[in-house]
């Protein structure tokens, strides 16, 4: 059982890969990118450490979308940014939707509710599974007590942002 991860995107800037797995850290999970557009300005180079590295990898992509048919835009701009990578890929593909993906919501006038917040993580989800990966949800405790409808049909990836 692999017990000690992090998690990484471009703000943690260059990462000394080796010192990592030599920390006792066993997993990365890697942000791919965001949206329907946007690639993790360092996903190429952290994915390709972490292998080097021996770590076991996931990838986490954010989500920014309005209704169903962007999750699922986000969904294959996030295939088509770790389909070359598939086979390094030993975690979860997880959806990460939080504060920031409701704030882009309403930036366009739309008011998310717990029923539209669930369908828009089940269809990126769904869409990802149709592509052979194994997913999963990132969540913290207020979005999954208030925000969403049920998702225990996922496997769940908590976010605790304290001690």
């Amino acid at each position: 059982m692999i017990k000690n991860g992090i998690d990484v995107s471009y703000h943690q800037g260059a990462i000394d890969w080796k010192k990592v797995a030599g920390s006792g850290i066993e997993y990365v999970i890697i942000r791919a990118g965001y949206g329907k557009n946007t690639v993790d300005k360092k996903f190429i180079e952290n994915i390709c450490g972490a292998e080097t590295a021996g770590l076991k990898i996931g990838i986490y992509w954010f989500i920014y979308a309005l209704n169903e048919t962007d999750a699922i835009a986000n969904a294959e701009k996030c295939h088509d940014t770790i389909a070359l990578y598939k086979d390094i890929v030993d975690l979860k593909v997880w959806c990460d939707y939080e504060y920031d993906s409701d704030n882009y919501s309403l930036k366009y006038d739309v008011a998310q509710t717990k029923e539209s917040r669930t369908k828009i993580v089940k269809a990126f989800l769904h869409t990802l599974e149709e592509y052979g990966y194994d997913v999963g949800v990132y969540a913290n405790p207020d979005y999954l007590k208030t925000k969403f409808l049920d998702l225990s049909e996922y496997p769940l990836w908590l976010a605790k942002y304290s001690s």
